[in-house]
């Protein structure tokens, strides 16, 4: 049977807006995880048109001030004030959301059915999250969900060379980050001295959603509940290195993904790789590899090109498979 789940062109439709870029992940058993990124070019002085009752949510994240606009739940007027670009919006998809645009808007929608919560508690050994605190209609400033929505643009401009582990890590970075801060998720109790496997999964998924290193040693720290010095002496006791170390090898693997599966020029490769340019990453990837990543390319086995190439083809055939029509 069909999803249900309200995004890419079901979502768009609701504001008269054509088919709208969209990811989908289902790394959660099975459960759907979608990002769209609607953009609405000038004021619309109708309402929006009833979504259907989900037990879900729609997490809007603003990527540009949407000063005016009107919000209903249940058939009851929300009190409002603008929406700033970097904020977060949380819509109950229960309660029936209806709005009124009036102001031109960038917006990107994480869709998150409310069962993925207790999925990513599972996965972190962590308490389960009974309901998200925020207030309706109100605008939250979260600098991490607006990170990692910034991560995600290049991917939806691009879906055909989309690296589909990387948007998995940045679907269950937002998802546990949501239901670590706004549903009051806590960790069971781990070994001391070392993180526990949701820590580790929690840490390593959201500096892979952050290659430009953006997250600093404190972020990831308070996303594991810790001290940042702890976190720190935590991190290389289980891992082997520290985290700055495994970021370095995290944009090692992705310029190596991206050399042997796009045709990005070097350039191009760094910054979607999170190094601040081309000799920055020809630096970093030298000491790694012994090998400078214009020849790493040229020497590429022809046949693990043409199996690449092949990977990608199926990757975009199931990602028409799961997007809307």
């Amino acid at each position: 049977m069909p999803s249900a789940g309200v995004y890419g062109s079901r979502l768009a439709s609701r504001f008269r807006l054509e088919a709208a870029p969209v990811l989908v992940s289902k790394t959660l058993q099975k459960t759907e995880v979608a990002v769209t990124n609607l953009q609405l070019p000038a004021a619309d002085h109708r309402l929006t048109e009833a979504i259907p009752h989900e037990d879900a949510y729609l997490v809007a994240v603003m990527l540009r001030d949407v000063l005016e606009h009107e919000l209903w739940l249940d058939g009851r007027a929300i009190p409002r004030s603008p929406f700033l670009a970097g904020s977060t919006v949380f819509y109950d998809l229960k309660r029936n959301p209806i709005a009124r645009c009036l102001s031109p808007f960038n917006t990107l929608f994480f869709y998150v059915p409310r069962g993925v919560f207790d999925l990513v508690a599972d996965q972190a050994e962590a308490s389960h999250v009974d309901e998200l605190n925020y207030v309706p209609g109100e605008a939250i400033a979260d600098a991490l969900l607006h990170g990692l929505a910034r991560t995600l643009l290049p991917a939806l401009d691009r879906p055909d060379e989309v690296n589909r582990l990387y948007f998995e890590h940045v679907a269950l970075a937002a998802c546990t980050h949501i239901a670590h801060t706004y549903g009051g998720m806590v960790a069971r109790s781990s070994k001391i001295g070392v993180l526990a496997p949701w820590q580790e999964r929690r840490a390593k998924a959201l500096i892979a959603a952050n290659l430009q290193g953006d997250l600093s040693r404190a972020q990831l720290a308070a996303e594991c509940g810790l001290s940042a010095d702890y976190f720190g002496r935590a991190f290389k006791r289980t891992t082997g290195t520290s985290p700055h170390q495994w970021l370095m090898q995290r944009r090692v693997d992705v310029t190596k993904d991206l050399l042997r599966c796009s045709n990005l020029t070097l350039a191009e490769v760094a910054v979607a790789a999170g190094f601040h340019d081309q000799s920055h990453m020809s630096r970093v990837f030298s000491q790694a590899t012994s090998t400078t990543p214009a020849s790493w390319r040229r020497d590429f086995d022809a046949g693990d090109a043409r199996r690449c190439l092949r990977r990608h083809q199926r990757n975009a055939r199931a990602t028409k498979d799961v997007v809307p029509a």
